[in-house]
Formats: structure tokens, C-alpha cells, sequence
């Protein structure tokens, strides 16, 4: 389960606007993203941060399905 949810964060992000968590999706998911340096933040990292995607992620991103412009 924790798969589809980190698939869910990845492919709601992208590399240039900083977007909240998406519903379904929570703290622990990002902190998991986080180490696998898969997404940054815009400040200090919780639940009501902002995320987008770092190079791993987009390159993450472009093996689920490919790339959504944000």
C-alpha cells in the first residue's frame, strides 16, 4: 500500500510549484520520499508543507508514466 501511495505523491508533483500532499497520501509517505530524496520541501517538513519534486523524483516520475507538465 505504501507503494501506490508514494506513486500517488510522485505523480501529483512536479519540478517547479510546491503543491500540498494530495488526499489519500500522508506525512509518513513524504518522509519516506524525502529520504529516498525523491521530493524537497519549502520550509520546515510536516503534514501542511509544500512538496516538489528533485531530480530523482522526476526521473522517478518518467518510469511510472512520464512526465505531466505542472
Amino acid at each position: 500500500m505504501a507503494y501506490s501511495r508514494l506513486r500517488i505523491l510522485i505523480m501529483s508533483l512536479g519540478p517547479r510549484a510546491f503543491k500540498s500532499l494530495p488526499e489519500g497520501v500522508g506525512l509518513k509517505t513524504a518522509i519516506q520520499a524525502k529520504n529516498e530524496g525523491l521530493v524537497e520541501t519549502d520550509g520546515e517538513f510536516s503534514a501542511i508543507s509544500k512538496y516538489r519534486l528533485t531530480a530523482a523524483g522526476i526521473a522517478k516520475k518518467s518510469l511510472y508514466g512520464g512526465i505531466k507538465r505542472n
